[in-house]
């Protein structure tokens, strides 16, 4: 880990660590609250940060802006939302350890607790990138936001997202929830679209009813009989497990094996007017990303420093896969899997929302 300085604290509520899974839903309630989390940058906006060009020739892919090799961002002063779960753990150590400042970029990050929210800033320019999952973000290009991918996200592990019941529960299998409720933090989010997904994928003929329960409810749920199961993800799911619930599927499992869960997102608008910008975003949290993945000492450190994980949970918890390239047959299984179960009006292609510079 690169000696920068000590990370800065953010105040925010153990429940907002898994925040990530609920932003699927419909959340039209803005912060204005600005996180004081800011990578220094020795340019103003519009100005040439960093080294003269080292060459002028240009790159992109088909449909894409053109990128000019070694040409400074056309925009250095950067608004991004954020939210402090494990899954967005890259962006913050990028701004923490000066990956965002090697690129020329001044980031400040600001809380976004929900998708529709983060849409709605970036296309109105008072956010210029903000921290997304997938399935939201493909519920909302179906519904036809103009809205583009730019840098590698998170995928699940294996034993970071579960279905749990009673220990004494007749529910053994995804079979046995059939008339069964399961809670989930959130309808329309990972919470109720996975479980569909694996029943289809098993070929079960089921209905399970989801009632929403928050994350900090949910063992709670379990015991008393609320509910039959409940779907968690860490560090809820290193909660469950020591209260006792009882596993009974791995949600990173057949068709949805490790699948795609975040990333990071821009208008089309601010891709296409910028896109030296936005290559540049997208290095600097592709470099975090690639430190992150290549030491978990240094990840589950640094993870006690923007979150309010306590030190036994940090050291504990499954942690996400972070991806280090953007590529899109992973996240076109999401946008597959919510076509296929009906729950999107036009089908999502991921290779036309790639920024093209990850």
């Amino acid at each position: 880990m690169r000696n920068n300085g000590g990370a800065r604290r953010l105040t925010a509520a153990l429940v907002a660590i898994a925040g990530l899974i609920a932003a699927c839903g419909d959340d039209d309630t803005a912060t204005s609250d600005q996180v004081s989390t800011t990578a220094s940058a020795s340019s103003s906006t519009g100005g040439t940060a960093g080294a003269e060009p080292e060459e002028t020739s240009t790159s992109a892919t088909d449909g894409a802006p053109s990128v000019v090799v070694g040409e400074a961002p056309e925009v250095t002063e950067l608004r991004v939302g954020a939210l402090p779960s494990t899954h967005f753990a890259p962006l913050y150590y990028a701004v923490e350890q000066g990956f965002f400042e090697d690129e020329g970029l001044n980031v400040t990050l600001e809380p976004v607790q929900g998708g529709a929210v983060a849409v709605q800033l970036l296309t109105s320019d008072e956010l210029q990138f903000s921290v997304t999952n997938y399935f939201g973000f493909t519920q909302a290009v179906s519904n036809g936001a103009p809205l583009r991918l730019v840098a590698a996200g998170t995928s699940f592990s294996d034993g970071e997202a579960f279905i749990f019941t009673k220990p004494d529960s007749p529910v053994q299998t995804m079979a046995d929830l059939d008339g069964k409720t399961l809670a989930t933090n959130t309808l329309n989010s990972p919470g109720d679209i996975l479980p569909k997904a694996i029943a289809a994928d098993q070929g079960l003929d089921i209905t399970m009813q989801f009632v929403e329960v928050g994350f900090g409810e949910t063992v709670a749920a379990v015991q008393t009989g609320a509910v039959d199961a409940a779907f968690t993800a860490e560090p809820f799911t290193s909660m469950a497990m020591a209260a006792g619930l009882r596993p009974i599927l791995d949600i990173s499992t057949g068709a949805t094996k490790n699948i795609p869960v975040a990333g990071y997102m821009a208008s089309d608008e601010f891709v296409e007017s910028n896109p030296n910008t936005v290559a540049a975003f997208a290095r600097a949290i592709e470099a975090a990303s690639a430190e992150l993945a290549g030491d978990e000492a240094i990840t589950r450190e640094f993870l006690q420093s923007y979150t309010e994980l306590p030190p036994q949970a940090a050291e504990s918890l499954v942690l996400p896969i972070y991806e280090t390239s953007l590529e899109p047959a992973e996240p076109q299984r999401v946008a597959d899997i919510m076509a296929e179960l009906g729950l999107v009006d036009e089908p999502v292609d991921f290779a036309e929302r790639m920024s093209g510079e990850g």
